[in-house]
């Protein structure tokens, strides 16, 4: 076969090259195969081929263009990294968190000395994180050992948290404090303080009795229940102690911060009283030498009340009822002929929950004016709420 000049573009999409060349002084009607063509292509580079396609020429064309699509080229870069984790010190690291960006579920911890090993492509980044530590990502490349070096994270260390006996930084903290600052509550479409705590701090459970919107009973606990009797934490709102009713009717939008003290050794100065944690709120206040400032919010929504279940048909559920009484040795609430007759009529059976509820609207607005001079500072807000009822009929039933 005469020399193939061959002008090659080859771009890779998707794992998949897609190559176009000129075929000149190529024989008719002579087979081809895509792995004969990109030896020549390649010269001494190495390709991993699958499914490789054959190409015949049917006609002898300078202007001709075979294009081939989809060749599924996989080339052998999975490698096993394996390294260590150490600080600043040189301390080995235990349980650091070892992922491949941008792929869920790959990824590893280091052991007890520090080390660690994980299989994954040359092309991945490799990402280190750890509590306290700033995170680092690093490009894996040819590497098979890559030792780290993480340093610490001077944002979360240097963080003023607030505690018993004042404020400290998170680094001089030596018991359990979460806070949880404004930006993650302020924008919450909720009714009340505790509702806007769900979720925003770990080991604080908080559960609403009643989907009732007149009746905002929670329980609100801190690393689980210690006792048979209330176990609700206690609540100091700038210094002064309260309660969980007066929690509630702060506004969301004038809290500056919140710190929840979970253990003895952060909440010992409240005694007894603090046996179920304590919960330190620290409201919002105007600035020394501030001009005034004027912040205006509003939020506005539709709540849909959405029931996960679905009734079962007239007739099953007097089968079902049936079965129970039988099973409780009574005699059975629906004869066959009355069950047939359900089965018979089920196009006129309805659920009344559409009839019950509707999607109510819900409205939330919010004014402050806050500065300050010299020698004082001033702040000055008002919030409306207003939660209109998922009941039809009823429209005085809401928030």
């Amino acid at each position: 076969m005469n020399r193939l000049l061959i002008d090659v573009v080859c771009v890779l999409l998707l794992s998949q090259f897609i190559i176009m060349f000129n075929l000149k002084n190529m024989k008719k009607n002579r087979v081809y195969t895509v792995s004969s063509l990109l030896a020549r292509i390649s010269g001494n580079c190495k390709f991993w081929l699958i499914a490789l396609p054959a190409v015949t020429m049917l006609a002898q064309a300078p202007a001709a263009y075979a294009h081939v699509e989809s060749v599924a080229v996989a080339q052998q870069s999975n490698a096993t990294v394996k390294g260590s984790v150490k600080d600043a010190t040189g301390e080995s690291l235990i349980g650091v968190s070892v992922t491949v960006k941008g792929k869920e579920g790959v990824g590893t911890i280091t052991d007890v000395d520090g080390n660690y090993s994980i299989v994954c492509s040359v092309q991945d980044v490799l990402v280190f994180s750890y509590v306290g530590y700033a995170t680092q990502e690093i490009a894996v490349k040819n590497q098979k050992q890559l030792n780290v070096v993480l340093k610490e994270d001077t944002k979360v260390l240097d963080e003023v948290i607030v505690i018993g006996y004042g404020t400290t930084t998170r680094k001089s903290a030596v018991g359990a404090v979460d806070q949880v600052k404004a930006s993650m509550i302020e924008d919450r479409p909720v009714a009340n303080m505790t509702e806007a705590l769900q979720g925003a701090a770990p080991n604080v459970v908080i559960q609403q009795r009643s989907s009732n919107p007149n009746d905002r009973k929670t329980n609100f606990n801190i690393r689980g229940i210690s006792t048979v009797n209330d176990n609700s934490p206690l609540f100091v709102i700038d210094g002064l102690i309260a309660d969980g009713g007066s929690f509630d009717k702060l506004n969301p939008n004038d809290i500056e911060n919140i710190s929840i003290l979970k253990d003895a050794g952060t909440a010992a100065i409240y005694g007894s009283r603090s046996s179920n944690g304590v919960v330190l709120v620290t409201t919002k206040k105007g600035k020394k030498n501030q001009r005034a400032t004027v912040r205006l919010s509003g939020m506005m929504g539709w709540q849909n009340p959405d029931i996960l279940f679905s009734p079962v048909k007239g007739y099953q559920n007097a089968t079902l009822r049936n079965l129970a009484a039988t099973n409780a040795g009574e005699a059975p609430l629906y004869t066959p002929d009355q069950i047939r007759d359900l089965a018979a009529h089920q196009n006129e059976e309805s659920w009344f929950f559409d009839q019950i509820v509707r999607t109510a609207l819900q409205q939330n607005y919010n004014l402050s004016v806050s500065g300050g001079s010299d020698k004082t500072t001033y702040m000055v807000s008002m919030g409306y709420y207003d939660q209109e009822s998922n009941y039809v009929g009823n429209s005085d039933f809401g928030v």
